[in-house]
């Protein structure tokens, strides 16, 4: 069936807004984000960009996002899961919740702040710097230098830092969890013998309240988040330091812009996260609804 004139001029219409909408989002600041992304993703993923993928810039944005960060992220989830443990252990008895202590455990570490610590932490040391080390790229002309060389900056700077830096978020993530848990513990241990704190539980009762509290959502959470957080850290890294142009003073705003950015946007993916799993969030403590 051939459309009418009314119909051509309406489909025209939806057209033109369309492509209009599509342009002002490519154009905003989100669309760039996922244009760098997305870009970033295909070369990875494109038979040429694994010819010509290298290792070695990979294997060094994982030993700069996530094996020098090693020493920071010990120090944070040694404190946290300790100060957390703690609070579990001895306020949650004396309020009449004491066999939840897993499930809590599970929720404020492994499916909440154990992400979102490391992410943190991650953003503000490792988004900081890979923004500042692109920035000076570009400030002084070596990203245009690669171009006039053949050498795709997307292909050689931001595939490496956005792949590298996402895996590092999640590894780091998995060791901030084992690390807040094990310390927690320890010093729990520590504490009731020191102390005399009226608590009285074993390592395998500890490992086992936390283990069983565990689901298979608990365990995709362990991974969506991370990798979530990982590639927006990476990308607006990225970002940030090849928008800068020929002002050097640019620079250090392009690294706290990172940070404060990255803050925001991972909060809000945590949150959107989260509130896909609100429905099993709400059957895992039944005792206290």
């Amino acid at each position: 069936m051939i459309p009418d004139d009314k119909n051509r001029e309406h489909y025209s219409g939806v057209t033109r807004l369309l492509s209009r909408l599509g342009g002002v989002f490519s154009n905003s600041y989100f669309g760039k984000l996922l244009t760098l992304f997305s870009q970033s993703i295909w070369v990875f993923l494109s038979p040429s960009g694994r010819r010509v993928l290298s290792k070695k810039q990979i294997l060094w944005q994982i030993f700069f996002t996530g094996f020098e960060a090693i020493p920071l992220v010990f120090l944070v989830a040694m404190l946290f899961g300790t100060v957390i443990v703690q609070l579990v252990l001895n306020v949650m008895p004396a309020v009449g919740f004491g066999d939840l202590f897993g499930e809590v455990m599970v929720i404020v570490i492994v499916r909440e702040f154990g992400p979102l610590l490391t992410a943190f932490l991650v953003a503000g040391r490792t988004g900081a710097g890979l923004a500042t080390y692109i920035g000076n790229m570009t400030v002084y002309s070596e990203v245009d230098a690669l171009r006039s060389l053949g050498i795709d900056p997307i292909r050689f700077l931001t595939m490496p830092a956005i792949i590298g830096g996402t895996i590092s978020v999640l590894i780091l993530s998995l060791f901030f969890n084992a690390i807040a848990i094990g310390a927690g513990f320890i010093f729990t241990q520590i504490a009731i013998h020191f102390f005399s704190l009226n608590v009285e539980i074993g390592w395998t009762i500890f490992r086992e309240n936390i283990f069983n509290a565990m689901t298979v959502n608990d365990l995709i959470m362990m991974v969506i988040k991370p990798l979530a957080f990982g590639m927006i850290i990476s990308t607006i890294s990225c970002y940030q330091g090849l928008r800068l142009g020929n002002d050097v003073r640019e620079v250090p705003q392009a690294a706290s812009s990172t940070i404060v950015q990255s803050y925001v946007l991972i909060v809000i993916a945590n949150v959107i996260i989260s509130a896909l799993f609100i429905s099993q969030y709400l059957k895992t403590l039944p005792g206290l609804l």
